[in-house]
């Protein structure tokens, strides 16, 4: 029978073992530093980390305060990758239609018309 009555469950249930309590900071793993050498990499790391972090930042400040450039971007890579996106969606809705699906013959069709449609474009604001 597939009801279970509690006492039977909690009889065939096995106890867990609790996890282990941890800190939040794992004390057996921090070091001392063990001489200048290791203080000076440590530090050169620390300036590389945050060099890299306003780098980035920046990139992103610039983008932000200048949403012409991040849509010029956005559109390159909507033109440099649009071929293999509408072949693919172009051979699967082929695929679809010879199938069975009736609408694959119009996602085809379209498919290619919004190809040509991005490459006019692409000519034009060249």
């Amino acid at each position: 029978m597939f009801i279970m009555t509690l006492a039977q469950f909690l009889a065939e249930a096995t106890p867990q073992e609790e996890p282990e309590f941890k800190f939040m900071f794992d004390l057996d793993s921090l070091r001392i530093v063990e001489g200048t050498k290791d203080l000076i990499q440590r530090v050169d790391t620390l300036n590389d980390n945050i060099k890299h972090f306003f780098e980035v930042t920046g990139k992103l400040y610039y983008y932000l305060t200048n949403p012409k450039v991040l849509v010029w971007w956005l559109w390159g890579g909507v033109v440099k990758h649009s071929f293999w996106i509408c072949l693919f969606i172009c051979l699967f809705s082929t695929i679809a239609f010879i199938i069975g699906w009736k609408k694959g013959k119009k996602v085809a069709a379209s498919s290619i018309f919004i190809y040509l449609v991005i490459q006019m474009f692409s000519t034009a604001l060249k």
